[in-house]
């Protein structure tokens, strides 16, 4: 959940104090939120006031499933690769390969293949 709050927010081009002012709360909650790992959980509540500052569904924020918007013109996967990580290490490779440049992935794949056998 911390990926797509962080996702939406930024897309809508709110920094975490614009976040915190529209859902009420501390930026540091957002913060939170938004953290990977021993970071908090927002509310039913707070989860709604997410959604409504960011144009994004309750249902997509809250769960990763459906359309992250209702228009029907954003194509956002219904789950994200990242949903999937079996630990906190994979998900900071997965973290670290997405900021490479589509030749440095496919090098670092053909590396971790190497490796894995």
């Amino acid at each position: 959940m911390h990926v797509r709050i962080r996702q939406c927010r930024r897309l809508v081009g709110l920094s975490q104090s614009g976040l915190a002012t529209a859902t009420g709360v501390r930026r540091s909650a957002v913060a939170q939120w938004e953290k990977p790992s021993q970071g908090t959980s927002p509310s039913i509540g707070h989860l709604v006031d997410i959604a409504l500052a960011a144009g994004v569904s309750f249902e997509w924020l809250a769960t990763g499933r459906g359309p992250m918007r209702l228009d029907g013109l954003d194509l956002t996967p219904t789950a994200l690769t990242q949903d999937f990580a079996m630990d906190e290490l994979e998900s900071r490779v997965l973290s670290s390969i997405r900021r490479l440049t589509r030749r440095n992935r496919e090098i670092a794949c053909r590396i971790i293949e190497i490796m894995a056998t």
